[in-house]
């Protein structure tokens, strides 16, 4: 036994030298926009300090969560030092839900009376109000219906990011665009 505990013990030691554990600290964000409660996830950097830090939100696909998206991507582990921000979506309508039962996002500026992007808005007003944010650092990700409401974001909100990074989104011709 005992030398299989010492066996398991350097185990244990090589694992944290080849993958530091990288704490960060997760809050449960609400607010209200348009009467409507909303939620997100945050999580914060590891080392706390007052520098400015870089933030990112990341956009859960269709029928998808906050907390999965957290879990599936783990953005805030693969960038400890940065805020990351996983908002939960509402009931909206898709090409796979069309009575709108499972969450989602807007999938163009004009839909959706432009919930999710005053939902994103009141987000960032709130995280600048009580967190040190990098403008010059602000990111947008999202995955299928998340990508494609980074894209309705950054044509909602340009010059906004620094970098968008969707993925498995399809990008739709705007109204007024070619």
């Amino acid at each position: 036994m005992a030398v299989c505990s010492l066996m398991q013990r350097l185990l244990f030691l090589l694992i944290l030298t080849l993958f530091p554990l990288t704490a960060t600290a997760q809050e449960r964000l609400e607010l209200r926009v348009d009467g409507v409660a909303r939620h997100a996830l945050l999580h914060l950097p590891a080392r706390s300090d007052t520098a400015a830090k870089p933030l990112v939100f990341f956009f859960h696909g269709h029928g998808g969560t906050a907390g999965h998206a957290a879990r599936t991507y783990a953005i805030h582990q693969a960038w400890p030092e940065a805020l990351v921000v996983y908002p939960q979506g509402l009931a909206t309508p898709g090409k796979t839900d069309p009575k709108g039962k499972k969450p989602g996002w807007q999938q163009g500026p004009d839909e959706q009376q432009g919930r999710d992007v005053k939902f994103f808005d009141a987000l960032l007003t709130q995280l600048r109000a009580t967190h040190s944010i990098d403008d010059r650092r602000l990111y947008c990700m999202g995955h299928s219906n998340g990508a494609v409401f980074t894209y309705t974001l950054a044509t909602a909100r340009p010059g906004t990011f620094a970098a968008l990074a969707p993925c498995a989104g399809i990008m739709r011709p705007l109204k007024g665009r070619p």
